[in-house]
């Protein structure tokens, strides 16, 4: 929207008042998140015609990166996890190792009706 702005011919003062400055607020696990500058001295550096393309680009890598940390948590934990099993599972191709975690991924939908046990709901919900 704010590339649009420029491109559309919007006096840049509009930009400016919208108050945008070199920073980003990014989520923290306590929900109220905090605010990192995107370049030194971000919170004093207002988003210009001129350097709109800069902010954006470090907004999105910004972003993209915000949950790094957690993902790594993620990584670590599986790598724990499977590190006794890594060895075995590399014998399998990725089709053979869906098969054997999740079985056929055909499912019989009205086999699974035949076995399925409905309480408190009708069977066409």
């Amino acid at each position: 929207m704010l590339k649009k702005m420029r491109d559309e011919g919007e006096p840049e003062q509009k930009l400016l008042d919208a108050g945008l400055f070199m920073t980003c607020r990014l989520s923290g696990r306590d929900g109220k998140g905090s605010d990192v500058d995107l370049v030194p001295n971000g919170s004093t550096v207002p988003v210009s015609y001129s350097n709109l393309d800069s902010y954006c680009k470090l907004l999105v890598k910004e972003r993209l990166a915000e949950a790094d940390q957690q993902i790594g948590w993620i990584k670590e934990g599986m790598s724990y996890l499977l590190e006794s099993r890594m060895t075995i599972l590399r014998i399998f191709s990725w089709q053979e190792l869906e098969k054997k975690l999740i079985g056929d991924a055909i499912f019989d939908l009205e086999y699974f009706k035949t076995i399925t046990d409905y309480r408190d709901c009708e069977v066409t919900h």
